[in-house]
């Protein structure tokens, strides 16, 4: 045939092809392979819906994946209008709308139930268990209690405080004032966002019988009874500050959620204005009636040969010097060992003694660590006298916490400061700190607008302030101890607020201390209850904006 002929009868076939109408057991068009040759058996889709994994560039018989394939069918038993094979669907693995925890995250099941779901809590709120609850920071409270916090308030009655000696209406201690307004404010810190400890400065019993209002049975002291060589690191092996860490300490951080609920009213109990030793059954050496410290009495007294303690009815009383540096230490060094103790050995949670806690792989695990809020609210009449070089002078034990000391590494810093000239630097230091709101600034900076401008302070004629933090020179013996570490040897911060009601317009050691410790000064005179209120309220308010959890 020649040629022509070949050439008209693939043109009557085409021609065919696009008149007639396709009906429904018609196979779809075949399309040419890679080689040009046609299957009219099969179609792309029916080819891959057969194999389950073929490509449109496969090969019709395989060769080139080493997939089997189907012969290829009759094109008149082939339905054209079948819909290709689907994935079967994903199994349920959740019931929709479950809800559970993945770390700090809440994770919610998909409404097919085929899948989690992950999201973070609302700012201030982790989740536990199957929840998003709130997170937890922690407080510690330091008062006061030289013997300056005596000092006469006039024209103001305290009804409760009728221990000896007391006549409220010849007026009120500093003490007593401070009492009254630090019981109402305490009755508004949330315990479900805030675990709680009391601090005091060092005292100890010094009095069988008391015959002052102010001291009632205590003396103050510079520091606590073992601290003898001046130690800079306290480990739970260290006797002379745990025989009388009780000095210090008056209501502990609580150990599980049952003693969190218990904080308020233990410290209610040493504002109350009653006071009364009871004897114990422990014996001890002195036969005198002066009372002496003994390891066995911790912060009672050893009085004729038997120990004396307050054990349901302490109180705050004002005796003793204003040892902040000492007492800063102290409570630094507690956190270490008893706040923040990741990395501590343990076997079961118990072990840990903390309500942040859980034991994993035998050691103590907060996964909210980076979110908890630590916060020192150090309560006082005036400020100690400060030397830049000395480990244990107020500003350098404030900066210790907030920021750490000397360095290496900017991993050896805390609270945004950096390792500068082996000295932790805090972030953006200008060399000034402005009195009325603790930043960075610049004397010469006269723009309102700008971050380095300082407002005045009413009753202040200069209120961009040299920073303290640039004169600091102290130093740990031990390169470690220049910065508060956990167990596991992480190191972290604490802020320290300052709440000043001295009434006085010198502020300059409450406001040092205050930037020392990445911290704000509040101030308030104690004859004005109101703004002592106000003072103490913004200071204790935790609220944390922070979102946790970005990682499951």
């Amino acid at each position: 045939m020649s040629a022509r002929s070949n050439l008209l009868i693939v043109a009557a076939i085409a021609v065919l092809a696009c008149t007639r109408a396709p009906g429904p057991d018609d196979a779809s068009p075949a399309l040419p392979d890679s080689s040009g040759s046609f299957d009219a058996g099969k179609s792309p889709a029916s080819d891959a819906a057969d194999t389950g994994a073929r490509t449109p560039d496969a090969a019709v018989d395989g060769s080139k994946t080493g997939t089997d394939v189907k012969p290829a069918t009759d094109a008149g038993s082939v339905d054209a209008g079948a819909v290709p094979d689907t994935a079967a669907p994903l199994p349920k693995v959740c019931v929709p709308g479950q809800q559970r925890c993945e770390g700090l995250l809440a994770a919610t099941c998909s409404p097919t139930g085929d899948g989690w779901t992950l999201h973070p809590c609302f700012a201030g709120q982790i989740c536990q268990g199957t929840a998003c609850v709130p997170l937890k920071d922690n407080l510690m409270i330091v008062f006061d209690t030289s013997g300056s916090m005596g000092a006469k308030v006039s024209g103001k009655t305290c009804p409760m405080q009728t221990f000896p000696n007391c006549d409220p209406s010849k007026g009120c201690s500093r003490m007593d004032v401070s009492k009254l307004v630090f019981g109402a404010v305490l009755d508004q810190i949330n315990l479900k966002t805030t675990n709680l400890a009391l601090f005091r400065f060092p005292q100890r019993v010094g009095k069988l019988k008391a015959t002052s209002c102010n001291v009632g049975h205590y003396i103050g002291i510079q520091k606590l009874t073992g601290d003898t060589a001046d130690l800079q690191r306290v480990t739970p092996e260290s006797d002379w500050y745990w025989d009388f860490v009780d000095q210090i300490l008056c209501v502990p951080f609580p150990r599980n959620p049952a003693e969190a609920l218990k904080t308020k009213p233990d410290i209610v109990k040493w504002m109350d204005g009653a006071e009364k030793l009871v004897k114990s059954k422990t014996k001890c050496g002195n036969p005198s009636a002066t009372c002496q410290a003994n390891a066995k009495c911790g912060a009672g007294g050893c009085c004729s040969s038997a120990c004396w303690k307050h054990s349901s009815s302490p109180e705050l009383r004002a005796s003793g010097g204003t040892p902040i540096g000492k007492t800063l230490f102290y409570v630094g060094e507690y956190m270490r060992n008893r706040v923040v103790i990741d990395g501590k050995a343990c076997i079961v949670d118990d072990d840990c003694i903390n309500p942040n806690y859980r034991c994993k792989q035998g050691y103590c695990t907060d996964p909210a660590r980076d979110c908890r809020q630590n916060v020192v609210v150090l309560f006082t009449d005036g400020g100690e006298n400060n030397d830049p070089s000395k480990f244990f002078a107020p500003q350098a034990s404030a900066m210790r916490l907030a920021y750490g000391l000397a360095c290496k590494t900017d991993g050896d810093c805390v609270g945004g400061a950096t390792c500068v000239s082996s000295r932790c630097r805090p972030a953006g230091a200008t060399g000034y700190a402005c009195l009325s709101t603790g930043l960075p600034c610049k004397p010469s900076d006269k723009n309102p607008k700008s971050k380095t401008f300082c407002p005045k302070q009413a009753g202040q004629s200069i209120t961009c302030l040299p920073d303290p933090t640039k004169s600091i020179t102290a130093a740990a013996t031990k390169v470690v101890d220049n910065v508060l570490r956990s167990p596991d040897g992480k190191p972290f911060g604490v802020r320290v607020h300052v709440v000043d009601i001295s009434g006085s317009k010198l502020l300059t050691k409450s406001f040092y201390l205050s930037v020392a410790g990445r911290g704000r000064l509040l101030t308030a005179d104690a004859a004005d209850p109101d703004q002592f209120m106000a003072a103490l309220q913004s200071a204790f308010d935790m609220k944390n904006k922070k979102v946790c959890g970005t990682n499951p």
